[in-house]
């Protein structure tokens, strides 16, 4: 086992909060788990992305069909009067300029 081995090792656990004594006999076994513990930090980073991502797209999908369905009622419940498109238009704008939830 090199002494630089050892001091590098040392100071990755020292910066991650181990500061228990660790000997030379168990150097191997900490490199392993130690990198057993990031690899498995940055997946669940990972995850944690992924999960974000669906998340935004589950509600984008879910705002979407509900402007299209508030649209269609506001279309189908009468045919629209000169005086009612206007209103329609706007309702129209401020349904694909709210943001969803």
């Amino acid at each position: 086992m090199s002494e630089a081995k050892f001091v590098s090792l040392r100071k990755r656990l020292d910066q991650l909060g181990y500061r228990q004594s660790l000997s030379v006999d168990s150097v191997p076994l900490a490199e392993r788990l130690l990198g057993d513990l990031l690899h498995t930090t940055e997946s669940l980073k990972d995850v944690r992305v992924q999960l974000g991502q669906h998340k935004q797209q589950k509600v984008t999908r879910r705002h979407r069909r509900c402007t299209r369905t508030a649209l269609e009622r506001a279309y189908d419940r009468r045919s629209l009067t000169p005086t009612e498109l206007p209103q329609y238009s706007l309702l129209h704008v401020l349904m694909l300029c709210v943001p969803p939830v």
